[in-house]
């Protein structure tokens, strides 16, 4: 941080170090973030489409959800055709089991 406030024989000045800063501290919040948010988004969506994450979380702030999950898909299947898929599964333990 070489800015006069600081050091007497600086050669920037405070508004030159935010200008440099400022942009490369949102730059890699927005990458740390695209990289983090497979759990902020569905697992299917790949990194190119996870770098706009600020407008897709912007999206599902405001009611409007891109990437529905798979279990909200059926269950709205199921509604509209009046059917109900149900799966019984016998539950077993590995220490009962020979």
């Amino acid at each position: 941080m070489n800015v006069k406030e600081i050091t007497e024989d600086g050669h920037g000045t405070l508004a030159h170090y935010v200008e440099s800063a400022l942009p490369l501290t949102l730059a890699t919040i927005w990458i740390i973030v695209a990289f983090q948010s497979k759990h902020l988004l569905p697992s299917h969506v790949n990194f190119w489409t996870r770098l706009a994450w600020p407008i897709l979380l912007s999206a599902r702030f405001f009611g409007v959800d891109l990437y529905p999950a798979k279990e909200k898909k059926e269950v709205e299947n199921q509604e509209a055709d009046g059917s109900i898929d149900v799966k019984i599964k016998e539950a077993t333990h590995p220490v009962n089991n020979p």
